[in-house]
């Protein structure tokens, strides 16, 4: 009986922090396939805009959290990175110059993007 009760207090002792450690990988592994969805979103949408297939662009947008929206020049960059792991980015560079207003952190946001004079400006703002 007394082994029994080690055997399982030794199961519990290594099994628990492993189980956490594979739940957490894939939660962070769900949260990268959705930053990478949001980035090839934005990244079509602001394509077709540069393009002039779209005149111009507007949608509701959830961003999702750990991700970043960066512009220089004419390159758009999202990136992506949870607390003390490794960063993933997606960077498409345009023909036209990117002026930017970034969201200010995650959660649901409106996306504008339009060409004026040569300028592509994409814009996140909250009011919904």
């Amino acid at each position: 009986m007394l082994l029994i009760a080690i055997g399982l207090t030794t199961v519990v002792m290594v099994g628990v922090p492993v189980l956490l450690y594979t739940m957490n990988i894939i939660s962070n592994a769900s949260q990268l396939e959705v930053a990478q969805d949001f980035a090839e979103e934005l990244h079509n949408a602001t394509a077709q805009v540069d393009q002039g297939s779209l005149s111009d662009f507007s949608s509701i947008t959830v961003i999702p959290q750990y991700v970043e929206v960066s512009a220089v020049g004419n390159s758009l960059t999202v990136s992506f990175q949870v607390e003390g792991g490794e960063m993933y980015t997606w960077t498409e560079v345009y023909a036209h110059s990117i002026l930017l207003t970034a969201p200010e952190g995650s959660g649901t946001h409106i996306v504008e993007i339009n060409l004026d004079e040569d300028i592509l400006e994409i814009t996140f703002s909250t009011n919904l």
